[in-house]
């Protein structure tokens, strides 16, 4: 089962909406969400938007980050600019993406049936590529990282030809960045 964070701000629309969704419509994805200020209650509007779709569960509430930084995810999307610019180091490293929703808080029901749909819409087709179509969704990125991981093998055997005790220090950094599911 891939794990998926939903962050933002208050954790109180947006990523509750972002979590419901992806739980109840991504097979083989988990949810869970966090906000960076976590507002302590979700929206009424958010829960009677997730209930008049049938996807609400009493389990779905306002937490921080803390609650679940230690957690294993796969991949943490941040679903507004503020929770992707406090966006904290993960314990283990971790992919991120980002796509931005208006927050409905304070604004007519309307405007959350709106960011379902977008959600719905945005985020859980980005959250799909991820997981089950790589090499479609992150070609730059694998690019990149295989360019990268070329550069990393010529520095250890350059470090391995003159005696530098220095590849103990790059060997795991190697490791690591050959575990992107680019390598898969």
């Amino acid at each position: 089962m891939k794990k998926v964070l939903i962050m933002c701000t208050g954790n109180s629309c947006r990523s509750i909406i972002g979590e419901a969704l992806v739980n109840a419509k991504l097979e083989g994805v988990e949810a869970k969400s966090a906000g960076v200020k976590p507002a302590g209650k979700v929206n009424p509007n958010a829960k009677r938007v997730l209930e008049e779709n049938g996807i609400w569960d009493n389990n779905y509430h306002s937490k921080h980050l803390d609650e679940v930084i230690n957690d294993d995810f796969n991949l943490v999307a941040t679903v507004c600019d503020h929770a992707k610019e406090t966006c904290p180091i993960f314990p283990k490293p971790v992919p991120k993406i980002h796509i931005g929703f208006e927050d409905p808080d304070g604004k007519d029901y309307e405007e959350f049936q709106k960011t379902y749909k977008e959600i719905e819409e945005k985020l859980l087709p980005e959250i799909k590529n991820f997981f089950f179509h790589p090499i479609g969704y992150g070609i730059t990125s694998c690019i990149f990282l295989i360019s990268f991981k070329i550069s990393l093998f010529s520095l250890i055997s350059a470090a391995l030809s003159d005696g530098s005790s220095c590849s103990r220090v790059l060997a795991p950094i190697i490791v690591e960045a050959t575990k992107s599911k680019c390598f898969e």
